[in-house]
């Protein structure tokens, strides 16, 4: 059994690294490379890999690193500098595709608990694919970059949110008031308490994190971890510790170079390894045999546009009231369009929880597949049009 497992992973390290070089040459983000990689290699295709306990296992740890990266990438301060300037951009890149997507899935006939986890899924805007596409415009040092960036983040937050409150609502199977202040005060106390720690508590550790020889990595994880577990005792995802966990290890705390090497090591367990094998056995479980109903295949089609349209006007609306203009808005809208590894991760954790049913489960993960192909072109084409108002932005206040 151990030598299959062994044989299994070989080939599905292969077939993804083959693959992502491939579609890298051609411009296409890594993440659906492998993506692709497990569609062709699962039952959807070849057949060649089914779901099973020791991929899942992998892949939830792919899940708890890929998170725990994504908040060693988030500067607070910066965060917090940015926050004026994005925060209606991120609320309306969030909250539109969050309501727009809901309301599609109930026109439908979609149940409500499977309604809100796809307006979860769709309400996220993937950091990688924004930092790709506006590198290959170059622009990525300019000032709309860092705005669209932190935007993201808030973006991002406010969509864990959402998704606690949804994940509340799913377990007890109503929507009450009662709900929305049960799942509020475990969000403050949880808040409140990881402030604490890592304002206050993890400081006290910094020698761990400036001296040679004290396994800072392994001390991250065991930091990570816990702050996963207590997610998880108050009701929430893991992911929430995770991210928070990495939110707290800052450069500014550690010397440079332990913090390099620890910052080096959890992105390459995320996206060299453990990363790779989530995003493949997410294709594991891609059947594509809803092509074959018209109305699965009209839901497909109004999801993609639906989904798009409103996290383009969505955040667009918000640059505007910032005091950006309809160019600078109409690319910031663009820019937010992707989604990557947080909306595939909602999308997990509602299939394993057997919240969504597999159909859904394909559906959304094709829609973002779709959605990430075009949106890069779609930026693009955008830039163009209005690059002459674009290449030096002001600060906005």
């Amino acid at each position: 059994m151990d030598r299959d497992i062994f044989q299994h992973l070989l080939i599905l390290l292969l077939v993804v690294w083959v693959t992502t070089l491939t579609l890298r040459y051609f411009g296409i983000p890594t993440i659906l490379g492998e993506l692709t990689a497990g569609i062709v290699l699962g039952p959807a295709v070849l057949h060649i890999f089914t779901p099973d306990a020791y991929i899942s296992l992998l892949a939830h740890i792919g899940i708890f690193f890929l998170l725990l990266h994504a908040g060693i990438k988030t500067n607070p301060f910066e965060f917090f500098q940015a926050f004026k300037k994005s925060i209606f951009i991120a609320i309306g890149g969030a909250l539109l595709p969050f309501i727009c997507c809901i309301s599609l899935s109930l026109l439908f006939g979609i149940d409500l608990i499977t309604a809100l986890f796809t307006g979860a899924a769709m309400s996220v805007t993937a950091v990688v694919i924004t930092i790709k596409v506006f590198r290959d415009l170059k622009i990525s040092e300019t000032p709309l970059m860092r705005i669209v960036l932190s935007a993201a983040v808030i973006d991002d937050i406010i969509t864990l949110i959402l998704l606690s409150i949804v994940i509340g609502i799913a377990n007890s199977g109503t929507v009450s008031s009662g709900i929305f202040v049960n799942i509020g005060l475990k969000l403050i106390v949880f808040f409140s308490v990881s402030a604490f720690i890592g304002l206050k508590i993890y400081p006290y550790f910094n020698n761990i994190f400036n001296t040679e020889n004290r396994k800072a990595f392994t001390f991250l994880i065991i930091v990570a971890l816990a702050f996963g577990v207590f997610a998880e005792e108050m009701g929430l995802s893991f992911i929430f510790g995770a991210f928070f966990a990495g939110l707290f290890f800052q450069e500014k705390n550690s010397s440079k170079k332990i913090f390099s090497k620890v910052e080096d090591r959890v992105f390459g367990t995320a996206f060299s390894f453990l990363g790779p094998v989530f995003f493949v056995s997410l294709g594991f479980n891609v059947k594509l045999d809803f092509f074959q109903d018209t109305k699965y295949i009209m839901f497909f089609i109004l999801l993609v546009l639906v989904s798009s349209a409103s996290k383009i006007v969505g955040s667009g609306i918000g640059a505007m009231m910032k005091g950006f203009s309809k160019g600078e808005a109409a690319v910031i809208g663009t820019g937010m369009n992707g989604r990557a590894e947080i909306a595939f991760v909602i999308i997990s954790i509602a299939f394993d929880g057997g919240y969504i049913s597999q159909v859904m489960f394909s559906i959304l993960i094709t829609t973002i597949f779709v959605n990430n192909l075009f949106t890069p072109v779609l930026t693009k084409i955008v830039f163009q049009k209005y690059k002459t108002n674009i290449i030096e932005i002001p600060q906005r206040h």
